[in-house]
């Protein structure tokens, strides 16, 4: 649980908020500290919140991380949240079409990752 805590705290919360805080001096008018100790806490506790919450429930994803298992399924589910994410990324100066692609698709996929028992990348 400690390795657990430190990494979402250290490798998942800290450069998030990092890069926030970073905006936020430079766009806003919320100083750099502040920012970065605002977002640093949000991010840690939504973080924790959400990956106690899927190893707790999510047995596909405990299956997976043992030695041995195969990932395929896995990264499929994987590269279709990229596809995704690069959708909602690309669609506003992609024109109309995209744009419309981009409001539909994902919760399309999230709801068929959650059907296949993907509940953490859902």
């Amino acid at each position: 649980m400690l390795a657990l805590t430190l990494s979402v705290l250290l490798a998942g919360a800290l450069p998030g908020a990092l890069l926030v805080a970073l905006w936020m001096d430079s766009h806003a008018s919320m100083a750099f500290l502040p920012a970065l100790l605002t977002g640093w806490v949000v991010l840690s506790l939504g973080m924790l919140a959400t990956a106690v919450a899927v190893l707790a429930l999510d047995r596909g994803l405990l299956q997976a991380l043992q030695p041995g298992e195969r990932w395929p399924a896995t990264l499929a589910s994987m590269l279709a949240v990229g596809a995704m994410i690069g959708l909602l990324w690309a669609a506003p100066s992609a024109g109309p079409a995209w744009a419309s692609l981009a409001l539909y698709a994902p919760p399309v996929v999230v709801a068929a990752l959650a059907l296949r028992g993907h509940l953490a990348l859902a």
